[in-house]
């Protein structure tokens, strides 16, 4: 997530299992000599740790066996060559689809604006900010505990997700095109996909949009039009889904911006690890490429409007009520 994506290098052989054009990861180490010992630990433990290994490998295995499943789905809708024009009525992903993609770490860019096709991502590093972790600066503290901006949630999505589209002097192209949108468009009107607002008087003036899958939340992409309304917007999503129960925030590539509020960089073997803890009280149930795996009534799905209890009348949760929730950890 952020206010551009970098250029992205496809994989020509399989759509499904592209980069994001970095260098592959070092092998991380995974214990050894006196930090892998066992020694002075009871015999109990043992045992403990042994069956959580197995437990463990288990959900690894069956999480793989999703993987594959939806990889050999995902080869019947590769990019498909560029037409001459763009299509003025495209249409849009299918919803089990996308949801069975976000369910295993894959999502899809268009190279443009203007593109006419789609293709599919699994970066080798994924940015996420992690929920405990939010930078909460003292200005952006003081300009989101002011009101600056009204914030909302869901008031404006298809608003908000055409405003990220648009392009900008700082980025004169996007990744989002008709496809895209329009599918993103749908999963919100199913309820998966949701966007934060910002708003000076009644002017939108900056957002984010992304997709909830169980404990989950996937950002898409921000914007702003003002100063701070990115920044605002991203705060107000942390906030909100800390009171949900959420626990991944996936921002998918890292940005100078991000970094500063508290993004890092993970390899994609502690990402999935991570994705897979979060949907694990819905996916052991669910097909990959099904919409029940963001099913928000299934048990242990975070709860995206938990926040809205502390709305004001104009429906806009108080920036003292998100600063008060950020600065638990900040």
């Amino acid at each position: 997530m952020g206010h551009h994506r970098p250029p992205v290098r496809r994989a020509g052989a399989d759509a499904a299992r592209t980069y994001d054009g970095r260098s592959p990861p070092r092998a991380a180490c995974r214990g050894g000599g006196a930090a892998s010992r066992l020694a002075g630990r009871a015999d109990g433990e043992r045992g403990r740790e042994r069956h959580g290994a197995a437990a463990a490998g288990r959900r690894h295995r069956a999480a793989q066996r999703r993987r594959g499943r939806l990889r050999a789905h995902l080869a019947d809708h590769r990019a498909t060559p560029r037409l001459s024009r763009p299509d003025p009525d495209p249409a849009p992903l299918d919803p089990a689809l996308l949801l069975g993609a976000y369910a295993v770490g894959v999502f899809p860019m268009a190279d443009s604006r203007d593109a006419t096709s789609v293709y599919w991502v699994e970066p080798r590093r994924r940015a996420i900010l992690p929920l405990d972790g939010f930078h909460l600066s003292r200005s952006l503290r003081r300009v989101v505990a002011a009101d600056r901006f009204r914030v909302t949630v869901d008031r404006a999505f298809e608003q908000v997700i055409a405003l990220c589209a648009e392009a900008a002097a700082d980025r004169p192209e996007t990744w989002i095109n008709p496809v895209i949108e329009q599918s993103f468009v749908r999963l919100h009107a199913l309820g998966h996909a949701h966007s934060v607002e910002c708003w000076d008087g009644e002017r939108l003036v900056g957002g984010l949009y992304g997709l909830a899958l169980s404990r989950a939340f996937f950002g898409e992409s921000m914007v702003s039009r003002a100063a701070n309304a990115s920044k605002v917007a991203i705060a107000a999503l942390v906030a909100r889904l800390r009171a949900g129960g959420f626990t991944l925030l996936d921002c998918q590539f890292m940005t100078a911006h991000l970094a500063t509020l508290g993004a890092r960089e993970i390899d994609r073997a502690d990402y999935v690890a991570l994705l897979g803890a979060a949907l694990s009280s819905t996916a052991s149930s669910a097909s990959p490429a099904s919409p029940s795996v963001a099913d928000g009534d299934a048990a242990g799905a975070g709860d995206f409007f938990a926040l809205d209890a502390a709305a004001g009348a104009d429906g806009a949760v108080p920036g003292k009520v998100i600063v008060q929730l950020l600065a638990q950890t900040s």
